[in-house]
């Protein structure tokens, strides 16, 4: 039998060498004084690195989120993120929803649409690929509070602490500091 090492070394050697040749064909690269790196066919990349921030307080050309408005009820948003942990939803779209093995709840595209029926729809009845069907698990009242906490998200009341259901101080001091 054959052994396998000087084919394995000649395998490495020649993967090494296509990297460094692949990464040094870029062009050549600037950054500026606000830290955006520039290469030279004009394609601009932000860098949080490097540079300062600017008087937004962001480096190079990093934009803030476009935030949106709530109108729901911040009692009501809180109860769907104690819904949201109870019905462990944060194991596929993320702690903060952002997206994980499941989509994002958090941007504004939405696969079978982001209405409040649609939502609840989906809620109900689950979707291919892994969304299971909550109703008759959830009930309606929670169901309706998660569409609010979705609601909620990317504004400025949105519930965005860490505590467990149960955890009473911290949800009295969200309410009380939202006016509920």
């Amino acid at each position: 039998m054959r052994s396998l090492k000087p084919l394995t070394r000649a395998a490495v050697a020649t993967a090494a060498v296509a990297l460094a040749v692949t990464g040094c064909s870029g062009g050549d690269k600037t950054a500026d004084s606000t830290g955006a790196v520039a290469s030279g066919n004009g394609d601009v990349a932000a860098s949080s690195s490097v540079g300062t921030p600017n008087e937004s307080g962001y480096v190079g050309t990093i934009q803030p989120i476009a935030m949106r408005k709530f109108d729901g009820q911040a009692q009501a948003a809180v109860a769907g993120r104690s819904a949201f942990l109870k019905y462990n939803c944060y194991g596929c779209h993320g702690g903060l929803a952002g997206g994980a093995m499941g989509p994002s709840l958090r941007d504004d595209e939405w696969k079978y649409g982001g209405t409040d029926s649609a939502i609840v729809l989906t809620l109900h009845q689950g979707r291919p690929g892994g969304m299971p069907a909550w109703k008759g698990v959830a009930t309606e009242e929670e169901i309706k509070n998660i569409v609010t906490y979705i609601r909620s998200m990317r504004s400025t009341q949105e519930p965005t602490f860490f505590f467990s259901p149960t955890d009473t101080t911290t949800k009295a001091a969200f309410l009380a500091q939202n006016g509920q």
